[in-house]
This record gives structure tokens, C-alpha cells and sequence, in this order.
């Protein structure tokens, strides 16, 4: 009997392809890529994982992870959108259905956002709208010199704003007295990962 209900689970599970779009180490993701690595997410293909930055540790998980890693370098001679039409084209052929944004330096052009619309999914690192248009340590620090008892992370739709899109999902961690920087950002990582992988999850179930 649980042999036949596990099969029944399976096959209402949907199959999604999931880009994921990176500048930085991806640190985020790596529960996600694990548990992928691991065969406990039937229905997801991750066809690729794509950053802007050749030496981005995020290529190295891609790598890892045995996961194609493609790096497009960015031509001063071209346009946002020009550059855009190259991830679209990639996009495009590879039948993606969702894009991760962790930690993407880029802004999004309408190229991505006319087609992808509620499909380009962003993490950042702060209860926004506290704390938006900021980056990285920055976030925390700025956290810190606030004097915040809380601080968290939030998952959103990209749309035309900087972090404006709209909130799929926030959580919540206490600051302490002696955290610092390095540990707020560790705390924070580790709510981000958690939301990748609940989101996803919540696709393919």
C-alpha cells in the first residue's frame, strides 16, 4: 500500500524547469542544490545555472553539483536589453519555466519581465521594505547600526521596481546582542535557503 501511494504521489507531481541566475557565491542555494543532487525533488530539471561573473563561486556549484554553468560576459557595446535577449534566448530553448535570482547584480530588463512575468523569482536579504536598494553585508550592518531587534529575509516576484515586487514570502530571526555582521549574514543565508527550497517544493508538489 505505501508503495502504490508513493507511486500515485509521483505522478501527480508536476515537472518544472528552474534557471537559476547568480553573481556572487550562491550560498543560498546550496540546499536546494543538494537536495536536487540528492533525487529528493522528482519533477525538477535545473538545465542550467547562469551568472554574470566567470570567477562567481555560484559557477563553481554549478560545477559541483553537476549542473551545466554558463557565463556570458557583459559587451559595453550592447545594450541592457541586448543583453537580456541573449538569457531570453536561453531561456527559450531550454524550456525554462522559473528563474531563481540569487544574488543577480543586474537590474531586469523588460525583455525578461514581458515574458517571465510572476516566473523571475528574487531573494533578498532584509524584512523588505526596510532595508531595500541595499546589497550583501550592507544589509546587516545597517541592521545593526539601526539597532533592529529583527531581521529576516524576503522572496518576491521580480517586476519593473528594485525590490518592489511582489512578496511571496518573508521570515523572521532575532538580532542579538552579539551578533555581527558575518553572523546576521549566516543567519539570514540560512532563512533564504530554507525559502528556495519550500518555494520550489511547492511547485513540483
Amino acid at each position: 500500500m505505501a508503495k502504490m501511494a508513493n507511486m500515485a504521489k509521483m505522478a501527480n507531481m508536476k515537472n518544472i524547469n528552474i534557471a537559476i541566475f547568480g553573481s556572487t557565491n550562491g550560498t543560498s542555494i546550496t540546499r536546494l542544490l543538494e537536495e536536487y543532487a540528492n533525487n529528493n525533488l522528482i519533477g525538477l530539471q535545473i538545465p542550467f545555472i547562469f551568472s554574470n561573473r566567470k570567477n562567481s563561486g555560484i559557477l563553481e556549484k554549478a560545477s559541483k553539483y553537476n549542473i551545466k554553468g554558463i557565463y556570458i560576459p557583459y559587451d559595453t557595446n550592447i545594450t541592457r536589453n541586448e543583453y537580456d535577449e541573449q538569457l531570453a534566448k536561453l531561456l527559450v530553448d531550454n524550456k525554462v519555466d522559473y528563474v531563481l535570482l540569487v544574488g543577480y547584480m543586474k537590474i531586469i530588463t523588460d525583455v525578461l519581465l514581458d515574458k517571465w512575468e510572476n516566473k523571475l523569482v528574487n531573494i533578498h536579504p532584509s524584512l523588505l521594505p526596510a532595508f531595500a536598494n541595499m546589497m550583501n553585508k550592507s544589509v546587516h550592518k545597517a541592521v545593526l547600526d539601526r539597532g533592529c531587534k529583527i531581521t529576516g529575509a524576503t522572496l518576491m516576484y521580480v517586476d519593473e521596481s528594485v525590490d518592489g515586487g511582489p512578496i511571496i514570502d518573508q521570515r523572521v530571526v532575532q538580532v542579538e546582542c552579539d551578533d555581527t555582521v558575518d553572523t546576521l549574514k549566516e543567519k539570514v543565508q540560512s532563512l533564504e535557503g530554507e525559502m528556495l527550497l519550500d518555494f520550489v517544493k511547492n511547485l513540483i508538489i
